[in-house]
This record gives C-alpha cells, sequence and structure tokens, in this order.
C-alpha cells in the first residue's frame, strides 16, 4: 500500500552529465518490488504542482533507504537535482505493479534489456533475482559512452553477466542491445525456462518483444514509461492501448495496472 513519507537525502551524487543516483532514507517505507516507483515532490513551491514518477533503483535493508537512478530529462528533474544532503523531501512510494518473479528458479535463465536509464527498474530486479540465484544476463545500451556514464555499480554487481552496446561503437558492442539479445535466445540449451524483462524507449520494447514471439514465444515483461499526473490511476493520464481489445476495457493505466506489463496485455 502506498503511503506519502517525508525522506531525508542521504546522498545526491552525479553520474556524468545527465545522470544522478540519488540516495533517501524514508522511516516507515514498505518493501517495495523491482519495477514499483516513488512519486517525488521535486520543488518546495507549487511550481510544478505534479509529482515526478521515479523507478525505484535498489531498496536497501533496515530503515527506509531507497535509492533512484534518474536522467536530467526537464524542468523537474532539474529542479530535483538542486536538492543536497540533508534535505527534506517528500515522497509517495512504493506505486504501480512491479516485475512478477513467479516460475524463476536457479535452473531458469533471465535476460534483462535496458536501454539508457530504463536500467533503473532493472538494476533492483537483478539483485533481487540474484538473491533467488537465478542465473543473469544484463544487456544494456545506449547511442554513445556518455549515456552509460552510470552503469559502474551495474557491471560491479554483474561482472561478466553485463554486456554493452551502443550505437556509435564508443563502448562495448557496436549496434543495439536486440543483437546480442538475439544471440543469447538462439542458446537454449542447459535451462529449463528463460525470461526476458526489458525496460527503456517504445521502438526497443517493440523490438525485443517482436523477437520474443518469433524465436520462441519467451514470457516477456515490459516496464513502460508515461508522463504522469497522479500516480494512483484516478487522472487517466498516462493511459495505454490494451492488446487486441475494444471498447470501455481497452486502456490500461501504466501507474495502476503497470508500469510492468505481460507482452501481450498493452500495445508496444
Amino acid at each position: 500500500m502506498p503511503e506519502q513519507m517525508r525522506g531525508v537525502i542521504i546522498s545526491h551524487t552525479p553520474l556524468g552529465e545527465e545522470y544522478r543516483e540519488l540516495t533517501v532514507r524514508a522511516r516507515g517505507m514498505p518493501p517495495a518490488e523491482p519495477g514499483q516507483f516513488a512519486g517525488l515532490k521535486v520543488s518546495k513551491t507549487r511550481d510544478p504542482l505534479l509529482r515526478r514518477p521515479l523507478s525505484i533503483y535498489d531498496q536497501g535493508p533496515g530503515d527506509g533507504m531507497l535509492r533512484f537512478l534518474y536522467r536530467l530529462a526537464g524542468k523537474g528533474t532539474r529542479l530535483l537535482a538542486n536538492f543536497r544532503e540533508g534535505e527534506d523531501v517528500d515522497l509517495i512510494a512504493p506505486l504501480g505493479r512491479g516485475f512478477s518473479l513467479e516460475g524463476l528458479t536457479p535452473k531458469s535463465r533471465a535476460l534483462l534489456v535496458a536501454g539508457g536509464v530504463g536500467a533503473a527498474p532493472l538494476y533492483f530486479l537483478a539483485r533481487k533475482l540474484q538473491e533467488k540465484k537465478v542465473p543473469i544476463t544484463f544487456i544494456l545500451g545506449g547511442q554513445r559512452a556518455a549515456d552509460l556514464s552510470f552503469r559502474g555499480k551495474i557491471a560491479a554487481a554483474l561482472g561478466e553477466g553485463l554486456a554493452i552496446t551502443t550505437e556509435d561503437g564508443s563502448l562495448g558492442r557496436r549496434g543495439l542491445v536486440t543483437g546480442p539479445l538475439r544471440d543469447l535466445l538462439g542458446e537454449k540449451q542447459g535451462f529449463n525456462s528463460l525470461h526476458i524483462f526489458a525496460c527503456g524507449p517504445g521502438p526497443m520494447l517493440r523490438e525485443v518483444a517482436r523477437l520474443a514471439r518469433e524465436m520462441g514465444e519467451f514470457p516477456l515483461q515490459v516496464s513502460l514509461e508515461a508522463v504522469m499526473a497522479c500516480g494512483f490511476g484516478a487522472c487517466l493520464g498516462c493511459v495505454c492501448p490494451a492488446d487486441g481489445e475494444e471498447g470501455s476495457e481497452a486502456y490500461r493505466r501504466v501507474c495502476k495496472e503497470g508500469p510492468v506489463f505481460f507482452a501481450g496485455e498493452v500495445e508496444l
């Protein structure tokens, strides 16, 4: 059940020019699931009025430690970047539906596919999968090396389980995340099941879904990004079309029924 609470900023670290890692202690914060998010108030005034949704990047043990990874993308995130260690921040969390880990065992294999800051919910997921001893490959892609300036923590956690691609070839394998994904989907030996989890731009998610469908109907869960107002599903400001449905039931609220959906639940 989401709660509104007052958090204290423990650290706020630049990761390159465009990214920040924010650590907040929010006492009484209930356990979150990978894929859930928080709504943060980014100004001390009413401008902007709306909270900014940030995926939970990690949740520490004990007394409500939350971490967020975000990109400086607009007015709201640039205002948030001005918050300093020791300041209070107002947040509501945890919000939305997270990833389902049902059916994953040490004999499964998980492929995590992230485009840019889409890595945030997938890093939290990777940590939970490691606790379950599920073998992981994390594919992280960006246009250039500077788009992945936050990769250090992911690399430290996953080691050889991290595959990096950049479109200009400045880091890792040249090309898109779908290149190594295609290769890995062809390696089916030794696992009872293979599961795909993805978060990133719409075109990337559509191509991941196409590969999952065409190369073996692999189960796929995607975390969608959307402009949100309330974060609770009341305003209907973040709806997306449901796959193959018509009429009043033809839409899903990203903040409520999502942001995580199984492929086939929504149109990508």
